[in-house]
């Protein structure tokens, strides 16, 4: 899947904001016919907007490299970014614990019905008392997984919307070489959602396919939980 990253990278962006919009819309939020961008934009034009997008990208990526100086950029993409479920700080940590949560249920559920299976079988007792410990392991997994779940679901559900539609930066989507701790050099591809002064990131996606926590996923998780996923 990696070599379908470069051409599919640079309109990540472009998505992301109508996926926002399509969010917005199905809750009853539309923006407004207002251009915020050149409304709320410091720059002067798009190129002293790009330039600076570069050397936030440099200054940013370089910070968490082994060797800053192998940094080396390929593409990078400018758009505005506007306040929603994607850049909704609560919304976002939900969707990526419920990732993490899920996984977890999955794994204890399978064990359970392994040790059901098992203790079916053999028994749970005697050479096979350890299906009984893992069933009961299982169990209290489970219980105490699905409170937890079930409360980041509710979060995303009812998230706070009255800001939708708010201009609150940009979105730089940026692809790079660079060597690892290895020293090997290879691919990586970020979504930055910047301040208006491309000072500081509010959020830093990845959007690597071997990351369970890349944007597709969370924003697949986000969209399912508010009704609106759709499986292709």
């Amino acid at each position: 899947m990696k070599k379908y990253i470069l051409p599919i990278i640079t309109s990540v962006s472009i998505i992301l904001n109508i996926i926002l919009i399509c969010i917005i819309s199905f809750h009853g939020f539309g923006l407004t016919s207002d251009n915020k961008e050149s409304e709320n934009s410091v720059f002067q034009n798009t190129t002293e907007r790009d330039e600076a997008a570069k050397k936030c990208m440099q200054k940013f990526i370089c910070e968490d490299l082994y060797y800053p100086d192998s940094y080396d950029p390929v593409s990078i993409h400018v758009d505005s970014a506007f306040y929603g479920p994607l850049t909704d700080s609560e919304c976002v940590k939900a969707a990526m614990e419920l990732i993490d949560l899920r996984s977890k249920l999955s794994s204890a559920e399978s064990q359970l019905k392994r040790a059901n299976h098992d203790i079916k079988n053999f028994g749970g007792s005697g050479v096979f008392w350890r299906d009984g410990e893992a069933k009961k392991e299982a169990e209290a997994q489970i219980k105490e997984l699905k409170p937890k779940i079930e409360k980041r679901t509710n979060l995303i559900k009812n998230r706070d919307t009255s800001h939708d539609g708010e201009f609150i930066g940009w979105i730089i989507t940026h692809r790079y070489r660079a060597a690892n701790g290895y020293g090997a050099v290879s691919f990586s591809d970020k979504i930055y959602v910047v301040d208006p002064k491309m000072e500081s990131w509010y959020f830093r996606y990845s959007a690597d396919d071997d990351d369970n926590n890349n944007i597709l996923e969370i924003d697949k998780v986000i969209r399912q939980e508010l009704g609106i996923y759709e499986e292709n």
